[in-house]
C-alpha cells in the first residue's frame, strides 16, 4: 500500500493574506456569503482563503479589494 499523502501546512503569507481579508472585510461589516457571491466562489472556499489553507486567484484578490476598498497597489496583484 503506497504512504499517506500528508496534507502540505499553510504557507505563513497565505495566512497573513487570510488574516488581513478577514480583517477588512470584518471592519466593513461585510460577511463572507457577499464576498463568495461577489467572486463567484462558496463561502467554505471564502473560509479556506481566510485560514491560509487555500490560494487565492489574482480576479479573487482584485474583485475583493476593489470592493473593500483596501488599496492593494495594481503592480501587487498584477493590474497595470
Amino acid at each position: 500500500m503506497p504512504p499517506r499523502r500528508q496534507r502540505p501546512r499553510e504557507s505563513p503569507a497565505l495566512v497573513a493574506f487570510g488574516r488581513q481579508m478577514r480583517r477588512l472585510r470584518e471592519a466593513k461589516d461585510v460577511n463572507q456569503e457577499t464576498i463568495a457571491h461577489l467572486t463567484k466562489v462558496s463561502g467554505s472556499q471564502v473560509s479556506r482563503i481566510e485560514t491560509g489553507k487555500k490560494r487565492a486567484t489574482r480576479s479573487f484578490v482584485i474583485a475583493v479589494d476593489d470592493y473593500l476598498e483596501a488599496g492593494v497597489p495594481s503592480s501587487a496583484c498584477g493590474r497595470t
